[in-house]
């Protein structure tokens, strides 16, 4: 669990942001006393009584976090993009067809991940979870299929990809168990449906773009860099209409000035640290953070994590700068910013690579 708890961190960091996100650093300090100390992978009786509010939030977060790393050791994933995002920059810069808008609810939302394989292929992930039953799940999935299109069901089929990049379009259940006969569990569907935004088969390699910079963008505000990672995502500022049809960017002069803060934010690492440890080189930000209680673990109390979240410096050096301009990553897979997600874990820590980029790791203090 220390590792889905890593890849909850990882998720829940927005690619574009204005100041302070909590949601950098909050999930490993609140989900780490939420487990029993078993393979059931069921809540504790505190977690299990939490109000309703607070409960949809864990189901939502583990919902997410639990299937991605499932998905990701198998299926070999190098990018999880936010599917909203994907849209929204895919189509801002290459065009394509899609139905309505891409909605934050109903059966029209963006699919919550646009994913990209070792093997160059697309897979549209949708993520429910839930702590009420395994029946309720199956609802949220938009199970059975003869009550119509719903749901995860639905909500999967927001983007298609050409045949010959196209990969899965599941749509996944998380059940979060607080009773101790009964485990927690993971359900994944692939119905096929018609989908509301095709990438066009002339397009297809440049789908690879949003995924690049959604992970380039998340390796940066994870380590410290907020406005090279809001200049990643959209180096031509973030789209504030259309007009005919045809999105309308920032203007030039707007666009200079975030170019020239991101660089001076690089070059003088105002929020960074050199992090360098026998694993490798690394920059960017470490925190301590004060657990609200103690927690027994290994037969030892832990009263604080440390977490480490950095880039390779080569990532943010001089010669690399054309990582922030706007032809960023238009040639297919990148070999430096996406990877699959390596873990490594023993009793006292657990350390998440992507590539050789960007690593996080995570300690246990006693």
């Amino acid at each position: 669990m220390a590792e889905v708890l890593l890849m909850i961190g990882r998720l829940t960091i927005p690619v574009l942001a204005s100041g302070a996100s909590l949601a950098e650093f909050w999930a490993y300090a609140r989900y780490i006393f939420a487990w029993q100390g078993d393979e059931r992978l069921t809540l504790t009786p505190e977690f299990s009584e939490l109000d309703a509010h607070q409960k949809t939030i864990l189901s939502d977060d583990v919902g997410m976090g639990l299937p991605l790393h499932w998905l990701s050791r198998r299926m070999s994933l190098i990018g999880i993009c936010d599917g909203r995002y994907f849209i929204e920059r895919y189509l801002a810069t290459y065009g394509g067809t899609y139905t309505g808008k891409a909605a934050k609810r109903g059966p029209g939302k963006a699919p919550d991940f646009v994913c990209v394989s070792r093997n160059g292929r697309f897979h549209v992930v949708e993520c429910k979870g839930t702590q009420t039953s395994t029946a309720y799940r199956d609802e949220q999935l938009g199970l059975p299929l003869s009550k119509g299109s719903r749901g995860g069901n639905a909500q999967k089929r927001t983007v298609s990809f050409p045949a010959n990049i196209a990969g899965e379009r599941l749509a996944c259940g998380t059940f979060i168990s607080s009773d101790l006969e009964q485990r927690s569990s993971l359900k994944i569907i692939d119905p096929e449906e018609p989908p509301l935004l095709e990438v066009g088969e002339e397009n297809g390699p440049m789908a690879f773009d949003p995924i690049a910079r959604g992970t380039l963008a998340q390796m940066l505000r994870a380590s410290g860099f907020p406005q090279a990672a809001n200049l990643a995502a959209f180096p031509e500022g973030r789209p504030r209409g259309i007009e005919g049809e045809r999105y309308v960017f920032a203007p030039i002069e707007e666009r200079a000035e975030r170019f020239r803060e991101a660089r001076v934010e690089l070059a003088e690492r105002p929020r960074a640290e050199d992090l360098t440890s026998d694993r490798g080189p690394l920059i960017g930000r470490r925190s301590v953070i004060e657990l609200p209680a103690p927690l027994i673990l290994n037969d030892k109390i832990v009263r604080r994590i440390e977490l480490q979240q950095g880039v390779n410096p080569e990532l943010i050096e001089d010669d690399s700068a054309y990582l922030l301009e706007e032809s960023i990553l238009e040639r297919k897979q990148d070999p430096g910013v996406l990877g699959v997600a390596e873990f490594e874990s023993d009793k006292n820590e657990v350390v998440m690579s992507i590539g050789k980029l960007f690593r996080s790791e995570l300690r246990l203090l006693y």
